[in-house]
């Protein structure tokens, strides 16, 4: 599969190189102002819950996240059910492990919401890499953090219950994307309940047992597809040792 299935998408192709045009990308890979002028960057719109490549597809691109969100998942061998492994920001990359290895993707990239990329060709990004030693080390910094994420993933599937996974994960949500509101700490981000379940490893029941029993305590609320964290100091509590052992909050 190619990416000209992207046939909804709106690219600004014709200003390429210039600060304006590319400032996340130039900040995200540490691109030194000496090779600024020589890089050509594209800019992509996506409509919300389109993809924006396949698992399968060439890796023909790096991506950087200008506004918006990205969900990155793979689907489960057994089922083909989704397992999300990230849902990336403003200023976040993607697609470079794939270009840098001159392979095929091996996740799918969906916008979330509506969502502006800036892009670089993958030859151009492999030749940034082999001359700009700011940007390859920058993107050594990159793939650590995937390493440690992907780490962690395990071990909190492994040993932790769904209560302390789920209060993790929103938490951590509400620290990159919370917006504070009269009512407490609102998560701009748009999830479905199955969504919720792939990213922490467990069924659409189980989550939405767990975010009743949150709602009937009176920790969060749910309104226009947005959940909200009622009682911050309370719910972050949750996310104490102590918590694991407590039979009420552990439904798996």
């Amino acid at each position: 599969m190619s990416m000209t299935r992207f046939i909804h998408d709106e690219v600004a192709a014709s200003k390429f190189g210039r600060v304006q045009d590319a400032y996340r990308l130039f900040a995200s890979l540490a691109i030194p102002e000496r090779e600024r002028s020589s890089v050509c960057v594209g800019v992509r719109k996506v409509p919300a819950r389109e993809i924006i490549f396949y698992n399968g597809d060439p890796a023909n691109e790096v991506f950087v996240v200008r506004s918006g969100k990205v969900k990155v998942s793979v689907p489960r061998e057994e089922d083909g059910r989704e397992i999300i492994l990230d849902i990336l920001g403003p200023g976040e990359v993607f697609g470079e492990m794939a270009a840098l290895e001159g392979t095929d993707h091996q996740a799918t990239a969906t916008a979330l919401e509506t969502t502006e990329l800036e892009i670089m060709n993958r030859q151009e990004f492999v030749s940034l890499l082999q001359t700009c030693p700011e940007t390859a080390t920058k993107l050594l910094m990159i793939l650590c953090v995937r390493l440690r994420r992907a780490n962690e993933l395990v071990q909190e599937i492994s040993f932790l219950p769904l209560s302390m996974r789920l209060a993790k994960k929103l938490w951590k949500f509400a620290k990159t994307y919370g917006v504070q509101t009269p009512r407490g700490i609102r998560i701009n981000v748009h999830l479905y309940q199955q969504e919720l379940a792939s990213l922490v490893g467990t069924s659409r029941e189980s989550i939405n047992k767990q975010l009743s029993l949150w709602q009937a305590e009176g920790l969060i609320s749910m309104e226009n597809g947005l959940l909200t964290i009622n009682q911050p100091s309370e719910f972050a509590a949750l996310l104490a040792p102590s918590h694991a052992s407590l039979p009420l909050r552990a439904l798996a």
